[in-house]
Parts: C-alpha cells; sequence; structure tokens
C-alpha cells in the first residue's frame, strides 16, 4: 500500500470508529517492519494532532474476539519514540496495558527510547512514577536508563535517593539501575559499586535483594576485574537462603557467570546444592546451570550440582530437572555421561544409580552406548568387576548400554576378571534377548 492510500484509510477508520478494526486488516508483513508505512503514517497524523494515538490505545481492550495483541503492540512500540506527546501519556498506556493484561514485551524498549529524546521526559516521568507507585514501579529502571546520557549527575543523584527509597520495589528497579549504568555513561563506577555494597549491607527484603545480585552480574560484564569485590555483596545477600536471592544466583550462574572466577561459582554453588525441588522456577535454571557446564565442558561444576541435589533429595529423580536426561542421553554429552557413570557406579550410592539409569532409559529400551573412563584409570580388579555389575543390575533392561559399557572394561582387566566380565556378558545379558 501507498503512504497517502494509508493515511486516508487510517483518517477513515478515526471518523468511523473502527481504529483496530482497520489495523487488523492491513497485511502482516507490512506492519511488521520497523520503519513501516503504516507506522510512519501513524506518527504522521499523531504528531499533526489529527490522530490521538495515546486515546487510541486506552481503548484497547482484553476480550475473547481478539487473539493477537503482537500486532497492535509492534505498531505502537515502532511509533512510540517518534511521538511528540507527553510522557505522562506514554506511562498511562502501560498502566492500561497492565490491567487488561495485554502483551507489552517491546513496550519498555520503546518507552526507554522515548524517554531519550528529552531530559525533561525522565524528570517527569520519575516523578509521576513515584507518586503511585502501586502501578508503575516497573519502568523506575527505565526511566533512569534513559537520562543517563542526558544529565548523569542528575541520574546519579536519584540512584543514591532511590536506593533509600522505603518501597522495596523502587530500591530493586534502583539497584537494577545501579548495576545497568554503563561504565562511559559519566556515572562513576566507584560510587555506583559503593551504593551496592552499602545496599547488600542493609536491604533486608528478599525480592529487593535479589536485584542487588543480578545488578552485581551487571557490574561483573561491565569489567571482569569486579568479581573479587562482586563476591563479598554476593554472600550478603545469600547469607539468608531466601528462595528469591537462591533462585537469582542459580540465574546468575546460568547466564551471567562465563567471566566468573572459581571462587564466585564456589560461593554461589555452596547455596545452590541447598536447593528444595519445590522451588520449580529455581529448579529450572539450574537444569540450564548443568547443561551450559557440559557444554562448557566445566564437567567438575555440573557433576558437583548434579550429585549434590540427588543426595540430598529424598525422591528427587532426573526427570525433575525438564529436559537433562535426554541432554545427558545425547551424543554431544557422552564424555559427561561416560565420566559420571564411572563414578557414580564407584560411589555404590543408590540414587546416583538410579539417576543414571533414568538417563539411559529415556533413549528407549536399547540405550546408548556407554564406555568407562578411562580418567579413573588404573584401578584394581575388584573395582572394575564392581563397576561391571553395576552396569548389568542397574542397565540389565537395556542392552547396549550394558554390553559396551562391560566390553569397554574388558582391555583394562585381568584375565581371570575378564573371564568373568565375559561371563555377565553371556549370562544374564545375552541369554536375556536371544
Amino acid at each position: 500500500m501507498e503512504q497517502l492510500e494509508v493515511r486516508s484509510a487510517l483518517i477513515n477508520a478515526i471518523e468511523k470508529d473502527c481504529f483496530f478494526r482497520t489495523l487488523d486488516e492491513f497485511e502482516f508483513k507490512e506492519i511488521h517492519v520497523a520503519e513501516s508505512i503504516i507506522t510512519e503514517a501513524l506518527v504522521n497524523l499523531h504528531n499533526e494532532s489529527i490522530l490521538d494515538l495515546n486515546a487510541q490505545f486506552l481503548q484497547l481492550k482484553r476480550c475473547e474476539e481478539r487473539q493477537d495483541f503482537y500486532s497492535l503492540m509492534f505498531i505502537y512500540c515502532s511509533a512510540l519514540p517518534k511521538l511528540d506527546c507527553s510522557v505522562i501519556d506514554v506511562v498511562n498506556i502501560f498502566i492500561h496495558l497492565k490491567s487488561e493484561d495485554i502483551p507489552d514485551a517491546d513496550f519498555e524498549q520503546a518507552y526507554f527510547l522515548f524517554c531519550k529524546q528529552n531530559i525533561e521526559r525522565p524528570k517527569v516521568a520519575l516523578n509521576y512514577l513515584l507518586d503511585k507507585l502501586e502501578e508503575r514501579h516497573e519502568l523506575v529502571q527505565s526511566t533512569l536508563m534513559a537520562a543517563v546520557e542526558l544529565d548523569s549527575k542528575w541520574v546519579m543523584e536519584q540512584l543514591s535517593d532511590l536506593a533509600q527509597h522505603e518501597n522495596s520495589d523502587v530500591r530493586r528497579q534502583a539497584y537494577l539501575a545501579i548495576g545497568r549504568v554503563s561504565i562511559e555513561d559519566g556515572c562513576s563506577l566507584e560510587k555506583r559499586f559503593d551504593l551496592l555494597d552499602n545496599a547488600s549491607t542493609s536491604e533486608i527484603n528478599p525480592k529487593a535483594k535479589s536485584g542487588i545480585i543480578r545488578a552485581a552480574g551487571f557490574f561483573a560484564k561491565q569489567r571482569s576485574s569486579l568479581w573479587s569485590g562482586i563476591n563479598p555483596v554476593l554472600e550478603k545477600c545469600l547469607k539468608a537462603k531466601e528462595s528469591e536471592t537462591i533462585h537469582e544466583a542459580a540465574y546468575l550462574l546460568g547466564y551471567d557467570c562465563k567471566s566468573a572466577p572459581d571462587s564466585t561459582v564456589a560461593l554461589l554453588m555452596s547455596y545452590l546444592k541447598q536447593t528444595s525441588p519445590n522451588d520449580k522456577g529455581t529448579f529450572n535454571l539450574l537444569s540450564i546451570v548443568i547443561r551450559n557446564a557440559i557444554k562448557a565442558e566445566k564437567y567438575d561444576i555440573a557433576e558437583d550440582l548434579l550429585r549434590a541435589l540427588l543426595l540430598k533429595n529424598d525422591g528427587l529423580r532426573i526427570g525433575n530437572f525438564g529436559h537433562l536426561a535426554h541432554e545427558l542421553a545425547s551424543e554431544r554429552s557422552s564424555a559427561f555421561l561416560n565420566r559420571i557413570t564411572t563414578k557414580w557406579f564407584l560411589s555404590g550410592e543408590v540414587r546416583l544409580g538410579k539417576a543414571l539409569h533414568d538417563v539411559v532409559s529415556s533413549t528407549g529400551l536399547d540405550g546408548n552406548e556407554l564406555f568407562i573412563d578411562q580418567s579413573f584409570l588404573p584401578l584394581s580388579d575388584h573395582e572394575l568387576m564392581f563397576l561391571a555389575q553395576k552396569a548389568v543390575g542397574w542397565f540389565y533392561l537395556h542392552p547396549i548400554s550394558a554390553i559396551s559399557y562391560l566390553l569397554s572394561i574388558l582391555p583394562h582387566a585381568s584375565p581371570d576378571t575378564k573371564n568373568q566380565i565375559g561371563k555377565l556378558i553371556y549370562d544374564p545379558l545375552l541369554l536375556s534377548y536371544m
């Protein structure tokens, strides 16, 4: 469609009170382009005072007739940074979307870009947000971030004040902003870190503490040398072992800890090992921690965490870790699976044997090929025979896994032990499947 045609259709829609129906009729591919003709037409009509885009979106309702809000929100968020309007009107759109439970995934970024256009916007917005916190606190971080390049001194003053605000949600937003402000933005790194450090000492709200932990991760992303100073901050936030902070520690180790030193990993692990399966959200994150550690070939981290959780929690099974069993049984994780199979069989722990059985069972009746991890060699004949017996016991229903593991032991055994293992391969394994 041409620009004039779109403009005419939108003006007609305003006059006939069918604005959203008209937007629905536009081609999907024309809407989902950031610089689309539709977005341009809406911005021009709004800025020419022919259309009030904010007023229109305040009428958007959650109803059964409308299933797709994504396209409409894409249009609004694409136009927002270019609109000439009051920041209070924009904040009210956010409140309305929340009240109607309308998906607003792109809104905060669009709001951030809108506020970046003029320092008065974040200043006015912050006062308005703080006036009615129960509805608006989620925009505090984006408001502060938008002002950094425009007036870093003002931002630093607000961060200092809001880090001590009486409302814990506001404090959390301030902590997140303290961590996210980039070093180049003019806000002193040392001053911001001192704010975070002081907050970790005085903060008592678990959710706000989780914001401090996330902010610490932001700091480390900016400069990895900060990890040594971050460890005490993490320790102070985690020592009460609240579910919110443990969850954030799992997030940090799962997504933001690639450059973390061993001391930080050990600190986080000491708390994560105590996680209860009842904290399902945290357990899902721990699955990610384990998978990412395996992919990075940090097998000690993955094995230590998985082993500790299985032994601590009675009744916990590999299935409680989401899709981790399938990941462990995949070819890319074969080295790790061989490692824990050898180590866990040698330990003789029943819970660990059950976990290995569950992993192999996830591949189907036959199972996948397994091999002794040679990093544990040399082993005595007694230990090798112990491994063989464990493999037969736990993998009896999965002959490929059992027999392949026994065959991998043979080259490292004495003639007598080879003979005993050969008998195990024949009876009970081969006889059971002949």
